[in-house]
């Protein structure tokens, strides 16, 4: 996957755009892109897009899905997983844990589905330095990961010198890494 749109879930207009764009996926967004009032019936939409966009000559079809402690995912989980989708992007992870317990869920769900075991991918999202560190056990916590996909807010240039040396210290074979300094004009 080299592009990835997301689209809000709340916004039907941009929903039936979404296939047409040229994107390797489409991600349906539940999460912040979706203010607090109008999340169910946000979860009902692209519940019913999933099999629209997928049933089209169009990208692959994930939905970011709420994060563990929201408590909105297992309620999301029941509204989305559909025959069509590719799998859910998970925010906010910082465990490996985090990613088993979706997989758990999402098993349970393609089971009341009927869709095959394990058919669902997981693409989860880190967005914080405890993530970034973690990486590897996230991303080899589950067959069902397909990517790894790092949020803005990790970027070593938002962290300042201490926070590369420190991910670097613990991720990087190459310690010189930790002493690159940011580019001309970053952070913007």
């Amino acid at each position: 996957l080299r592009t990835l749109l997301f689209v809000p879930g709340n916004q039907q207009r941009m929903l039936e755009k979404a296939a047409g764009t040229g994107a390797d996926a489409v991600i349906l967004d539940l999460e912040d892109a979706v203010p607090q009032d109008e999340k169910e019936p946000a979860r009902r939409l692209v519940g019913d897009f999933v099999p629209v966009l997928s049933r089209r000559e169009s990208p692959a079809v994930f939905v970011r899905v709420n994060s563990l402690p929201s408590g909105y995912l297992e309620a999301d989980l029941h509204e989305v997983v559909r025959q069509g989708l590719k799998g859910v992007c998970l925010p906010k992870v910082a465990s490996s844990l985090e990613v088993l317990e979706l997989g758990f869920l999402l098993d349970e769900e393609e089971r009341a589905r009927g869709l095959p075991p394990g058919s669902l991918g997981v693409i989860p999202l880190i967005e914080s330095a405890r993530g970034v560190i973690q990486a590897h056990h996230i991303a080899s916590a589950s067959p069902r990961v397909l990517a790894i996909a790092l949020g803005p807010r990790v970027s070593p240039w938002t962290w300042g010198y201490k926070g590369v040396l420190m991910a670097s210290s613990c991720c990087t074979p190459d310690p010189a890494w930790s002493w690159r300094p940011s580019p001309p004009g970053w952070p913007p």
